[in-house]
């Protein structure tokens, strides 16, 4: 194993970056003029009916220009994707001892970088100038995204070392990513209030929920990281 610290630093950014994303957010939801799909001239953002790419829109849905809100939107998206990047390509320090754990661990890292540059174009093409390119690369992200996790559930099960608790996380946002996809194909109140509350609620609760379980895992790889390397320091003096 070889104890670079770009890779402690990348586990390290994954955590700022998921970190700087909630708190740009918030700001963005602040300084968004208002409306909504249903209700246009609504004051302000609407947590459980505003989507969160109505932040990144150049005009808010009163008609008002939303160019604190956008720039807020766009620094957040571009930095959590951005610093995710180092971490996908850090992971696979972790498991390279089985040829099982380094294939999924090198798809999960594959995965991972597309995801995060469908990401970036998702914060750089507002949805209200560029409706099909914005939906099209936040569906490739969040499906890609959710590959990436998934790939990585793998080798931390098969690796006897790893903890398993980041593991069954993985599994348990799966589980709510899947039933959120069963309700937008279902879709059983479509054009409604109610309808908008379980589109716009959902989609915050999968994209946050998320972005903490790449935070969880950093998390967990730093401090998995930094025992090694006091492991390895301790075997090299002795």
């Amino acid at each position: 194993m070889k104890f670079n610290k770009w890779r402690k630093w990348a586990f390290i950014l994954t955590i700022i970056g998921v970190t700087q994303f909630f708190v740009l957010c918030a700001l963005a939801m602040i300084f968004y003029p208002g409306g909504t799909e249903l209700n246009p001239s609504k004051s302000g953002y609407s947590f459980f009916t505003n989507a969160v790419s109505d932040l990144g829109r150049t005009q808010s849905l009163t008609g008002d220009k939303n160019l604190v809100s956008r720039v807020l939107y766009i620094i957040a998206l571009v930095l959590v994707n951005i610093f995710f990047i180092p971490f996908y390509m850090s992971m696979s320090f972790f498991f390279s001892e089985k040829r099982a754990e380094r294939l999924f661990c090198n798809l999960a890292a594959i995965s991972g970088i597309i995801s995060a540059l469908f990401g970036i174009g998702t914060a750089l093409f507002p949805v209200d100038l560029f409706p099909t390119i914005h939906l099209s690369a936040a569906v490739t992200f969040g499906i890609f995204s959710a590959i990436a996790l998934s790939f990585y559930t793998i080798p931390i099960l098969l690796n006897h070392s790893y903890p398993n608790q980041y593991g069954y996380v993985i599994i348990s946002y799966a589980v709510l990513l899947a039933i959120y996809l069963l309700l937008v194909l279902i879709n059983p109140f479509p054009m409604t209030e109610r309808g908008l509350i379980i589109m716009a609620t959902g989609q915050k609760i999968i994209l946050f929920s998320g972005f903490l379980c790449f935070s969880f895992l950093a998390f967990g790889a730093l401090k998995r990281y930094n025992r090694l390397s006091e492991e390895n320091f301790s075997a090299r003096i002795i």
